[in-house]
C-alpha cells in the first residue's frame, strides 16, 4: 500500500456528471444500451441537486481553505436551476476569499476514444461549442482545461485539443486495467496512457494524471467511481487519507506548471448524496 506521502501539491477536481452521463445512459458505442437517445432532459436530476446543495455547504464550511475545480459538462447549463446554481456559487466564492475554477467535460458526455478517430471533426464541434458555453457564463474563473467524458481518452485527441487552445488535459487514469479507454489503433491495438502522455507533450499541453496508488507492484485506481467500488474502495480511500500527513493545495500556476509535481485527486459532485448526503472527501 501506498506509504505517507509528504509535502504535497493536491489538485482538488469534481466533475458535474448528473445520472443520465453514465456511459450506460449515453455516450457509448457498446456500453448505452439506447442508441436512439439523441438527447435528454438537462434538468438536474434530485440526486444532483441535493449534491448540488451539500457542495456548497460543504465549500462554505470554510472556503478560504479550499481551492477545487469544476469540469462542467456545458449542457447542464442549458437548465436555468443548474446555471443559477453554478453562477451563485461562483460569486460567493470570491466574496469569501474562496477559489472555484471551471474546465470543460465536453457538450453532451460522449466517450470519445471508444468512437473512433473518424469522428474527430464531431470532437472538435463538441469541444468548440462547449468551450464557449462554458466561458460565456462563468466569465473570468473559466480556464481552458479539458477532462475526456469518462476517462476516454486517445491520442489522436490532442492534436484537436490544441486546436481548440486547450492549455491542460487531467484525463488520463494511468492503470492497465483501464487500458481499453486509451482506444484503438490503426493496427488494431490499444494505443495505451504512454502514447497518450506522448501526444499531449507534442501538442505542448500540460497532462495531469489522476491520483493512484499502488497493490503488489501495480497500480490501482483511486479517483471517480474508485471511491466506491467494493474492495477498490477500501484502497483509493486509504491512500487518500495518507495524504493528510502533509499538503497543501496547488496554486493555478502551480497546476500549468509541468516542472511542479502535483496530485490530482478527482471525484463527482454527485458523490455528495451518498451516506444520505453525508459523504465527504475521504482526506478532508
Amino acid at each position: 500500500m501506498t506509504k505517507k506521502l509528504q509535502n504535497n501539491k493536491v489538485w482538488l477536481t469534481i466533475d458535474t456528471d448528473d445520472l443520465n452521463h453514465h456511459p450506460s445512459k449515453y455516450g457509448h458505442p457498446k456500453r448505452t444500451k439506447n442508441h436512439t437517445l439523441k438527447s435528454f432532459n438537462t434538468e438536474p436530476s434530485s440526486k444532483l441537486i441535493t449534491s448540488m446543495e451539500k457542495f456548497r455547504e460543504w465549500f462554505f464550511q470554510d472556503p478560504s481553505k479550499r481551492s477545487v475545480t469544476l469540469f462542467v459538462i456545458a449542457e447542464q447549463l442549458e437548465s436555468k436551476v443548474f446555471s443559477k446554481w453554478l453562477t451563485k456559487l461562483l460569486l460567493d466564492s470570491k466574496n469569501e476569499s474562496g477559489e472555484i475554477l471551471v474546465g470543460c467535460h465536453s457538450y453532451r458526455h460522449k466517450c470519445w476514444s471508444a468512437w473512433g478517430e473518424e469522428h474527430k471533426n464531431e470532437f472538435k464541434e463538441d469541444l468548440i461549442m462547449a468551450c464557449s458555453k462554458i466561458s460565456s457564463v462563468v466569465g473570468d474563473s473559466w480556464r481552458p482545461w479539458f477532462r475526456a467524458p469518462g476517462g476516454y481518452i486517445a491520442p489522436w485527441m490532442a492534436k484537436v485539443l490544441n486546436e481548440c487552445n486547450i492549455e491542460l488535459d487531467t484525463s488520463i487514469n494511468p492503470v492497465s486495467l483501464l487500458i481499453r479507454k486509451t482506444g484503438k489503433s490503426k493496427n488494431k491495438k490499444w494505443n495505451g496512457w504512454q502514447n497518450n502522455f506522448l501526444s499531449m507533450q507534442k501538442e505542448e499541453i500540460v497532462e495531469r494524471e489522476w491520483f493512484t496508488s499502488k497493490l503488489l507492484g501495480i497500480k490501482i485506481p483511486c479517483c471517480g467511481p474508485a471511491l466506491h467500488l467494493p474492495f477498490i474502495r477500501y484502497l483509493s480511500n486509504k491512500a487518500w487519507s495518507n495524504l493528510l500527513n502533509s499538503y497543501h493545495l496547488a496554486t493555478e500556476n502551480q497546476i500549468i506548471d509541468l516542472e511542479e509535481e502535483v496530485i490530482t485527486l478527482y471525484w463527482h459532485l454527485l458523490d455528495y448524496s451518498r451516506n444520505n448526503g453525508n459523504w465527504n472527501p475521504p482526506f478532508l
